[in-house]
């Protein structure tokens, strides 16, 4: 039996109650044979797979989900009347039914009020299509010609060199004369660890040492509350992302968009992983981007994004080992020359457990010391207290974990 299933509405059924013509959530229509089923009638919801081979009763109270089922363009009004374009079809509906009618403008069908309700700006603009702007969930930063690359990468070096190689060999199958075929290219790399190690930190320093333009995406900003609009930024994003010859798109908290499905889960969550696994698969070898995802939480990412062609790469992000740490805190303080190798070797020393994001932070309290003193450069003291100031919250956020691990643990 397959494991996934959706919501089909029943739209008619023929005389001997065999086979019924069934509206999905996306508006497509099939007819499938219902025979086995009871109380089968126009207007009722049955659930289906999602390879259209098994049918079975819904719960009572069944339906589609209560949130925006369609979106169309307002094309005219005349009294009473109004015409909207849906999918390039016009469609008559109700003026009063239409909140704010202004022509030329986005509306979503809320189906639970029967009304047409405004897109916002941004929403507007995700479901036109426009080219990137600010207010869309991702950022473009060009890092061509940034230069630093793995200058400012500490503790990792060697992880990070093989990476840059990777996603150089990955850069070269796309060139014209290349030989390569899709099979020998890599397709993307997933990072997965605890919080603050280091994950996007190293994912923008391999952009910058392979010249690549970055496209960072948020996890959860990408997933809409609009039926269909994660689909289209996706399939925008990686448009956007072929339009130049080295891409590498990074999506951070990978598994709020890829997460794990089953026989449990929403609709949208099944659209949304579908979408991103087709457009991953479906982007040719000579334009599609390098992928690097990051996640806290490597087991609710759906299995269907590991397997080999997709993320080829996992790496593991661990908390840094005393030498480790020497490296990090020794890149963090190059901005810092008063500093001594003694101090630096001390703090490697007594942060055992701490995080790069949390060693960063001492630099970060120090130079706010610094400023408030009005002193000339960072001494001794605006180190010890950027250092306290950041034990503080190490040990609140250690608390917090050990908290949740807890918690975690009770319910398993």
């Amino acid at each position: 039996m397959p494991d996934f299933y959706t919501y089909a509405r029943v739209l008619s059924v023929d005389d001997d109650n065999e086979c019924a013509w069934l509206e999905f959530p996306n508006g497509l229509m099939a007819e499938l044979d219902v025979s086995e089923l009871n109380d089968v009638v126009a207007g009722s919801f049955i659930r289906v797979s999602n390879d259209l081979e098994y049918v079975k009763e819904a719960p009572e109270g069944a339906g589609f989900p209560r949130q925006f089922q369609t979106i169309g363009t307002l094309k005219h009004t005349a009294g009473s009347r109004a015409l909207i374009e849906i999918g390039g079809k016009v469609v008559a509906a109700d003026s009063e039914s239409i909140e704010n009618p202004t022509v030329g403008n986005f509306y979503a069908y809320n189906d639970s009020m029967r009304r047409w309700l405004p897109l916002s700006a941004t929403e507007a603009k995700i479901v036109s299509g426009n080219e990137a702007g600010e207010d869309l969930p991702f950022r473009v930063d060009d890092l061509r010609e940034a230069g630093s690359g793995l200058a400012a990468v500490g503790g990792f070096e060697e992880r990070a060199r093989e990476l840059s190689r990777l996603v150089r060999a990955s850069f070269l199958t796309r060139e014209p004369d290349s030989v390569d075929t899709q099979e020998k290219a890599i397709s993307g790399a997933i990072f997965f660890g605890p919080p603050g190690t280091g994950k996007t930190h190293l994912a923008r320093a391999i952009a910058e040492e392979t010249g690549a333009q970055l496209i960072t995406v948020s996890g959860p900003e990408l997933v809409s509350k609009w039926v269909g609009a994660t689909e289209l930024v996706i399939r925008q994003l990686f448009l956007l992302a072929r339009e130049h010859p080295r891409s590498i798109i990074f999506f951070d908290e990978f598994d709020t968009i890829g997460s794990r499905r089953s026989s449990d889960s929403e609709d949208y969550v099944n659209r949304q992983v579908g979408q991103l696994l087709a457009t991953m698969d479906g982007a040719d070898v000579r334009t599609r981007p390098f992928v690097i995802a990051a996640t806290n939480r490597l087991e609710d990412v759906d299995p269907a994004f590991l397997r080999p062609g997709r993320f080829d790469h996992p790496v593991e992000f661990k908390l840094p080992n005393a030498s480790e740490r020497a490296q990090i805190v020794r890149v963090q303080a190059r901005e810092f020359p008063k500093v001594t190798n003694d101090v630096l070797a001390w703090i490697a020393a007594v942060t055992d457990g701490w995080s790069p994001a949390e060693l960063g932070l001492i630099w970060t309290r120090a130079a706010a010391q610094q400023r408030l003193s009005n002193a000339p450069y960072l001494s001794l003291e605006h180190v010890m207290l950027g250092y306290e100031g950041a034990r503080e919250q190490h040990t609140l956020i250690r608390r917090a974990r050990d908290a949740w691990d807890l918690e975690e643990a009770k319910k398993s």
